[in-house]
């Protein structure tokens, strides 16, 4: 296990926390815009990269601010992407996808990922109005992927499948209203193509 791989997951574990989760989404919706569900992929996002880059999480309108961030190549049906992921998997770094569905119902989602050691990824999320990240890390073996699948998830996503989201995004579980996790998921994306829209990467703390 990396030293700042396992330094991260420590944070993550804390965050992952029911009352430490809440009080994080307190915080957020401080600020004067729209108020932030606990199922928010992207507040969640938001939430993991700055608990485990050491950036606090101030009560207000700067809640969501994030310094350090560096974009990677765009996406495209030529696994460009998918190839700097892996690059950047061997380094201390985390790197977040910003997703965007086209057709169908539409909509976006957001998540980060970042290695455990040299054979497994973590990915941490939430998925709006079906799971909160304290039910995707403690019902979901913390995030954890074999890193070959991870990679080769990403690339079908890069790719337009939107199979591969809801490989990469459910685990077994039921959803908020009460529906099969993968059944409510896959109903949520069906019809629709994903593309990566956005990525980038920060750096994981010695500490």
């Amino acid at each position: 296990m990396s030293k700042q791989g396992q330094i991260a997951f420590k944070k993550l574990e804390q965050l992952a926390d029911s009352d430490y989760l809440s009080n994080v989404f307190v915080k957020f919706n401080t600020k004067a815009t729209a108020k932030a569900d606990i199922t928010s992929c992207n507040a969640t996002n938001v939430a993991v990269l700055k608990t485990i880059t050491n950036q606090a999480i101030n009560a207000g309108n700067d809640a969501s601010m994030m310094t350090g961030i560096k974009p990677l190549v765009k996406s495209g049906m030529n696994q460009r992407l998918t190839e700097q992921v892996r690059k950047k998997l061997e380094q201390p770094e985390v790197i977040y996808f910003g997703l965007q569905f086209i057709g169908a119902k539409g909509g976006d989602h957001h998540f980060s990922a970042f290695s455990l050691d040299e054979k497994t990824v973590v990915a941490s999320m939430a998925w709006q109005d079906i799971y909160d990240f304290t039910e995707w890390f403690t019902k979901n073996n913390g995030g954890r992927f074999e890193k070959d699948l991870f990679l080769r998830l990403i690339g079908r996503i890069e790719d337009g499948y939107v199979e591969a989201v809801a490989a990469l995004c459910s685990f077994l579980g039921m959803s908020k209203s009460g529906k099969s996790i993968p059944v409510a998921l896959s109903s949520d994306i069906a019809g629709s193509r994903p593309t990566i829209k956005h990525s980038a990467c920060l750096t994981l703390p010695k500490t």
